[in-house]
């Protein structure tokens, strides 16, 4: 890819102490790469202790600056000090914090040291926030936040939670949808088709890290309730592997319950799929489902946090109760019994995504957050 080296065009430098990559950091891979579009420069700062390899490799593949920070057996005056001087030698026009969640990136305090670092204008974004507060987060959290220009968070539901549970100021929230690149130009015509012989069955995934609360057990379980005819697909890597293989075994399952590991072109892979199950516990606006409405499918999730704002319960997905297995069930059931409600929910999820969704849209807004933090720089 081209990469903008104007030295007279304005610099984002994004920071992340992510320890491995989730969407968070798929979120921050397309904001490096394609705000380069619209003039700017950009560089991906990496704190010493982030870990995040899968991210490295999308930034290092398309050629966009980044350093890791060096790990020192300094002090935490020392390692602080040394941020400081690092963002004062890169000396960016905005610094934009990643927080996938809200005590992420040393409690947001890499604002008040790229303050004194001379950056003037410092942009958060905040993906999880529903997370519980104590006091020592909330003291530390709150000094933070008061250095930070511009707070954007990926649901209007974060927005009610930054504010009750964090004290983030409202006027300081700017509401910017997830988005992603569309792989796909038009819905392809799915493989379930009761009519015919060879798509009679029906294929069903949930994607995202095998962790308790990305909802993978449930899934598992809710297969008991369904027809031989669905086949369900586990996408991704995680620490719950082996406890899923072993559930699978137990419930005697291992032939309609498949293990793909992790893809990395999901809509490549979804578009060999019929419907996404997502009974997360805790989750903003997940990219899979937005991968998902992207490649047609209908999505049964749970009615959490900014997922109703993704999915139009029973236009173009179906929302329930997280941990409610038959709820889930009646949910897939519905749409494997009824084509027709099925393939209109598929076009309605498609449509959803072409309407709020796109790349170029979460970029455009993001873009324009920045351009007027620049623009009252030049007043």
């Amino acid at each position: 890819m081209n990469i903008n080296t104007n030295k007279n065009s304005p610099m984002i430098a994004f920071f992340t102490d992510a320890p491995y990559t989730g969407g968070a950091e798929k979120y921050l891979y397309y904001l490096s790469k394609y705000v380069l579009n619209d003039g700017f420069r950009t560089h991906v700062v990496f704190d010493e202790n982030s870990s995040a390899e899968k991210f490295l490799s999308w930034l290092t593949s398309d050629e966009i600056p980044f350093t890791k920070l060096s790990k020192s057996n300094h002090s935490v005056a020392g390692k602080y000090g040394r941020i400081i001087r690092f963002l004062r030698w890169l000396n960016p026009d905005i610094l934009h914090i990643n927080l996938p969640g809200p005590f992420d990136a040393n409690y947001s305090l890499v604002a008040p040291l790229a303050r004194l670092a001379g950056i003037k204008h410092i942009v958060s974004t905040e993906h999880l926030p529903m997370s519980p507060s104590f006091p020592k987060s909330r003291l530390l959290k709150g000094f933070g936040t008061k250095w930070i220009n511009r707070v954007i968070t990926v649901s209007k539901n974060n927005r009610e939670h930054l504010v009750r549970n964090h004290r983030v100021p409202e006027n300081k929230i700017q509401v910017v949808y997830n988005g992603i690149p569309d792989a796909i130009s038009t819905i392809r015509n799915k493989a379930y088709s009761p009519e015919s012989e060879n798509g009679k069955r029906f294929h069903l995934v949930i994607a995202g890290s095998l962790e308790r609360r990305k909802g993978q057990i449930d899934a598992i379980k809710v297969m008991r309730e369904l027809p031989d005819l669905v086949d369900l697909y586990i996408v991704g890597e995680g620490e719950l592997k082996e406890e899923l293989r072993k559930l699978v075994f137990k419930l005697k399952l291992t032939d309609r319950i498949h293990f793909m590991g992790y893809k990395e072109n999901m809509l490549d892979f979804l578009n060999g799929m019929d419907a996404m199950i997502l009974p997360t516990r805790i989750d903003a606006t997940p990219y899979v489902i937005i991968e998902a409405m992207a490649a047609g499918l209908p999505v049964v999730a749970s009615g959490i946090y900014g997922i109703p704002e993704l999915i139009d319960n029973q236009i173009s997905g179906i929302l329930t109760s997280p941990g409610d297995i038959h709820a889930l069930a009646e949910g897939v059931k519905l749409l494997f019994n009824n084509i027709e409600l099925y393939r209109d929910m598929s076009k309605k999820a498609r449509e959803g995504f072409e309407k709020k969704f796109t790349i170029e849209k979460c970029i455009k807004n993001t873009v324009g957050i920045y351009k007027e933090l620049l623009c009252d720089k030049k007043r």
